[in-house]
């Protein structure tokens, strides 16, 4: 992918095939930020219905955090992808102890901590998008209810997919402070995601209507 293209020119059939095929991108970060973004739509189904048939003072402005959060989401699946990229192709060129080799292996540093820094912003935006969920969730009429619940397990199961990105791509990171630093980050999301799961958890889903 270039950098004038993007994963949302795509048809959805293109976007799982590119996914499932021999190619390095679109991979599991950009798979796993693109079901996070299918979860916050789900959640901001439940909220532009609800505020239809039951409105209430912050409908509204839910559903703008729920905006801001799609978009924020979306231009981190083309970042991952642009940022794997870059990390092979900076790999690729490494090698040397000239004074050449020493600058492409800083680029392949700064491509390193790139790929790192990308998901876990992602994972940040996901656990703002689960205490979205939480709040929303009661304040959405009980037949979409089900909705908001799946779109908070679909983020939920993103934002551990996501961190599964960060535990492989900190290997390649060269200070061994920053790969511990990482990982201290990544656990610290992943328990906090699923303080936010089991809350959502707690909230009973209505009956299925016929």
């Amino acid at each position: 992918m270039n950098e004038t293209s993007t994963l949302w020119q795509q048809t959805l059939a293109q976007f799982r095939d590119g996914t499932g095929s021999t190619l390095p991108t679109p991979g599991s970060g950009a798979a796993a930020t693109v079901a996070a973004c299918l979860g916050v739509a789900l959640i901001l189904k439940g909220l532009k219905l609800s505020q239809q048939r039951q409105p209430v003072t912050r409908h509204a402005d839910l559903i703008t955090v729920g905006e801001r959060l799609q978009e924020a989401l979306s231009t981190c699946a083309d970042a991952d992808v642009q940022a794997f990229a870059n990390y092979l192709e900076a790999d690729r060129q490494a090698s040397g102890a000239s004074a050449e080799g020493e600058r492409r292996q800083q680029a392949l540093n700064l491509a390193a901590a790139n790929a790192v820094q990308i998901p876990i912003a992602t994972a940040q935006l996901c656990l703002e998008a689960l205490d979205l969920a939480v709040t929303a969730t009661p304040l959405t009429v009980e037949p979409l209810r089900s909705d908001t619940l799946a779109g908070g397990r679909l983020v939920h199961g993103a934002l551990g997919a996501v961190l599964t990105t960060v535990d492989a791509d900190r290997n390649g990171l060269k200070s061994g402070d920053a790969r511990e630093a990482a990982r201290q980050m990544r656990d610290k999301l992943q328990q906090q995601a699923d303080q936010r799961l089991a809350q959502l958890s707690a909230t009973p889903v209505p009956p299925a209507m016929g």
